[in-house]
Parts: structure tokens; C-alpha cells; sequence
């Protein structure tokens, strides 16, 4: 889809700009009713500035204990390559929980 980035850093040349995103939503069973992967992919391109895009990726590792719950290890990670003075392009996070699913 195309969507207009209109971020409001007016002193930063690159915030303004049609992106297009796209994105990949996925699950893998790698050791059935045991281990799993599921993950989202994102790329958000400026169409009219070929070097200025950001992407995310979000894999998440569950450990299913039981039909009802599984421990998760998440980790989020972020790159945008223009940025605003004083912040880092990358920014990741990783998160470890409980996750109740009713089914």
C-alpha cells in the first residue's frame, strides 16, 4: 500500500515522502505442538528518495507447555536511516513472557 509520511521534524529533509509499505506475516512449526516461530517483516521505501526507507522485523519464539500456554521470547527491532539529530538508526528490544491462547 502507499501512504504519505508526514512526520512533523519540518528541519529534516526525508520526513515528508510517499512510501510504499510492505509487509510479510508468517508461522512456522519447527517441532509440532513443541516449538514454533511466528514473525512480521515490514519495509516502508520513499518512492521518491531511494535511500530513505525503514524496516522492522518481529520473530517471536513460543515454547508451547501446554494446549493453553507457551513462553515467548520476542524481539522487535527497528532501522530507520534518516533520523532525527541526537538518535540512534537502530533501535531493538527483546521481551520474555507468558502467553495464554484460549483454543
Amino acid at each position: 500500500w502507499l501512504a504519505y509520511d508526514d512526520s512533523g521534524f519540518m528541519t529534516i529533509s526525508g520526513y515528508n515522502t510517499l512510501r510504499f509499505n510492505a509487509f510479510a506475516v508468517g508461522n512456522l512449526k519447527l517441532i509440532p505442538e513443541k516449538l514454533s516461530l511466528q514473525y512480521t517483516l515490514y519495509l516502508l521505501q520513499s518512492i521518491e528518495e531511494r535511500n530513505n526507507y525503514i524496516w522492522r522485523v518481529e520473530p517471536t519464539i513460543l515454547f508451547h507447555i501446554s494446549n493453553k500456554f507457551s513462553l515467548t521470547i520476542n524481539l522487535e527491532s527497528h532501522y530507520e536511516n534518516i533520523i532525527v539529530p541526537n538518535n540512534t538508526n537502530r533501535n531493538t528490544a527483546m521481551t520474555v513472557g507468558l502467553k495464554f491462547q484460549n483454543k
